[in-house]
């Protein structure tokens, strides 16, 4: 009898669990890479990670968590960190995308901002539209 309880509150819990979103994200919102798991942020053109981590700063007094952010240009390619010159060199007969991150940022940091308006990250849009106009001169 007390099995047969403990078993139906066991069900109940999972249950109320997954319900009130307690549950970790599905693993399709989720890569792992070189035993490490990255969190999928985005997936329009190539792929956006995130991962919380450890951080020591430069001076090496303390540490911090803090997101740090990768990209890959394909599902299951290697996860590289999110900067300016990786992204040149992922794509490197991409030269309109070349000079438009030269030309809107000016930082790796910059690279995650978000256009709540266009619900988009700039970059993705940066990325989409210096597509069409390489797409277009291969024609």
């Amino acid at each position: 009898m007390i099995m047969k309880t403990y078993r139906f509150l066991m069900i109940a819990l999972v249950v109320a669990m997954a319900t009130l979103s307690f549950l970790p994200a599905p693993a399709q919102n989720n890569r792992t890479y070189h035993k490490e798991k990255f969190q999928v942020v985005d997936t329009t053109a190539f792929y956006l990670y995130t991962q919380n981590k450890n951080v020591v700063p430069p001076g090496g007094k303390g540490m911090y968590r803090a997101d740090l952010y990768f990209f890959s240009t394909t599902s299951d390619s290697p996860i590289l960190p999110l900067t300016i010159e990786n992204l040149k060199s992922a794509y490197p007969a991409h030269i309109a995308f070349h000079y438009a991150l030269d030309a809107y940022f000016n930082s790796d940091k910059q690279l995650m901002a978000y256009d709540a308006y266009a619900k988009m990250y700039k970059l993705k849009y940066l990325f989409l539209q210096t597509l069409v106009s390489y797409n277009n001169s291969n024609d």
